[in-house]
């Protein structure tokens, strides 16, 4: 008599494989099955199949925060007198991740700080950093993780956009990753008055009316401990004089 001896079924999943997270999705394009009826892709690990009963479907690579590893299976079913028989291959899928930062909360400063340590950036899985700013501004190193901004002089509050660009490593290698935040320059007192006033002492008082911009308190004193303001914590107070017996120079200090 004749004996037919079916097979079971041949399949082989794939290598090894490293990706970047970055890929989306992988297509499993070397998988091969021979002598099967139905096939079945499952995952240990995160991710899942864009059709899980195709020979060679994609994967979807999913979201990582740290460098994982899943095991990528391929089930096969036998044919014939091996109909509902099950045979599986495996191979491991290494995804590396995008790098992961963080450039720093929203910060408001002076402009007197000069340099401004940016001591709350973080980042990992990353092969090179990059600092740039949107405004005025520079950097002390703009390579390292941590450098310091060099605060510009300015006339005016400013708001500058600090923006850390990291580049991934492995499979993601020079993929670069943003993060930003917004750093308020607040700019020091500024005072516009006349240099020198020559007066005659029978006024009596004179009126005071400097430009002021960018406080909060303000205080005048006498260098010459002479005469009195009407109200020295005023913007614009009177100064009152004292009689003088000969020309007498007062050094007002706003």
């Amino acid at each position: 008599f004749t004996l037919q001896i079916d097979p079971m079924p041949i399949i082989f999943a794939g290598p090894d494989t490293t990706i970047c997270e970055a890929s989306d999705t992988l297509r499993l394009s070397q998988a091969t099955a021979q002598y099967y009826s139905a096939i079945n892709w499952s995952v240990e690990g995160p991710g899942s199949f864009r059709n899980p009963t195709d020979l060679n479907p994609d994967y979807i690579v999913p979201e990582v925060d740290s460098l994982t590893f899943v095991k990528i299976v391929m089930s096969a079913f036998g044919v014939e007198s091996c109909q509902g028989d099950q045979v599986s291959s495996t191979f491991t899928l290494q995804i590396d991740p995008m790098p992961i930062i963080f450039a720093g909360p929203d910060t408001t400063i002076c402009e007197a700080s000069d340099t401004l340590k940016l001591s709350q950036a973080t980042a990992q899985y990353y092969s090179a950093i990059n600092w740039s700013v949107e405004g005025p501004g520079s950097f002390s190193n703009p390579t390292e993780l941590n450098p310091n901004f060099i605060i510009p002089d300015i006339t005016e509050p400013v708001n500058v956009k600090l923006i850390l660009t990291a580049f991934g490593s492995g499979e993601c290698m020079g993929m670069p990753v943003s993060s930003t935040f917004t750093l308020n320059i607040e700019p020091l007192p500024e005072i516009v008055m006349e240099d020198t006033v020559v007066i005659c002492e029978s006024l009596l008082s004179y009126q005071l009316n400097p430009e002021v911009n960018y406080f909060n308190d303000l205080l005048w004193t006498v260098a010459e401990e002479i005469g009195y303001f009407d109200n020295p914590t005023s913007q614009n107070p009177k100064y009152f004089f004292p009689d003088v017996s000969e020309p007498t120079i007062v050094n007002l200090i706003l």
